[in-house]
C-alpha cells in the first residue's frame, strides 16, 4: 500500500490532541513541557484510535532548529554532551507511516528555557515528513529544521515500564474518551476518578499554537 503524502493531521486537530495531552500532563506533572513521554504516547494513542493510523511513541535524542541565531534545541543526555539520549536524558515524539510528529512542539519555549538556550520561538505545530529531515544535528541550519535520532532500545524499556502500569494505562483511556475530531464539540473541562475516589477535574486550558514549523 503506497503511503499518502498528506500529513497525518490539520493544525485544528493537532490543537485539539495538544489541549487533551496537556490537561492531563498538567494534573499530573510539576512542569508540563518536561512530560514528553505521556504527551506523546497520548498523541499516538488518540491518532490510532480516532484516525486509525499506525503511530508509534519513539525516544531519543532530538534535535531542532527554532530561530536564526548559530543555537538549536538539543533534548538529551548532558552526560553526553547533549548528543546522545539515556535513560537520565532523551526525548518523545510519533512516528506514522513517513511523518514525524511532536505533540510537545508547542513547549519549546519552555524547554528551551530549562537550557539557558535563550532561543525565541512562537508555538507551532512540528509535523514533518521524515525525509525533510537533516543528515546530523549539525547540518540544522534554518528555523525547522530538525534531526531525530531514535534509540529503539530505549523506546522499548520505557514504553514496556509505563504501559505495565495501570495508572498510566487508565490515562491512555480517559485522552481517548474525551478527545473529538475538529469541529465537533469538545468538553473544556472533564472530569475522571482516582481509584481512591477523590474527582479529579482536567482543563483544556493549553497554549495556542499558532502555525506549523
Amino acid at each position: 500500500m503506497q503511503k499518502s503524502k498528506r500529513p497525518p493531521l490539520p493544525l485544528a486537530d493537532f490543537q485539539r490532541v495538544f489541549q487533551v495531552a496537556h490537561g492531563i500532563a498538567d494534573e499530573l506533572a510539576k512542569d508540563v513541557s518536561k512530560s514528553c513521554l505521556l504527551i506523546n504516547m497520548i498523541g499516538a494513542v488518540i491518532l490510532g484510535e480516532h484516525y486509525k493510523r499506525d503511530a508509534r511513541p519513539v525516544a531519543g535524542a532530538a534535535f531542532y532548529k527554532l530561530d536564526t541565531s548559530d543555537r538549536a534545541l538539543a533534548i538529551a543526555d548532558p552526560a553526553e554532551g547533549f548528543e546522545k539520549s539515556s535513560p537520565d536524558g532523551f526525548h518523545c515524539w510519533v512516528e506514522v507511516d513517513d511523518w514525524c510528529i511532536d505533540f510537545t512542539s508547542p513547549l519549546f519555549p519552555e524547554m528551551a528555557s530549562h537550557f539557558g538556550e535563550g532561543i525565541r520561538c512562537d508555538r507551532k505545530m512540528f509535523q514533518k515528513p521524515r525525509s525533510a529531515m537533516s543528515e546530523s544535528f549539525d547540518d540544522l541550519l534554518s528555523p525547522g529544521d530538525f534531526f531525530l535520532n531514535p534509540d529503539r532500545e530505549l523506546s522499548l524499556a520505557l514504553l514496556s515500564k509505563n504501559l505495565a502500569r495501570n495508572d498510566v494505562k487508565d490515562l491512555l483511556h480517559v485522552a481517548s474518551v474525551w478527545y473529538q475530531k475538529p469541529p465537533r464539540k469538545f468538553q473544556r473541562a472533564f472530569q475522571i476518578q482516582s481509584d481512591e475516589g477523590k474527582v479529579i477535574s482536567l482543563s483544556a486550558n493549553a497554549p495556542l499554537v499558532t502555525g506549523a514549523w
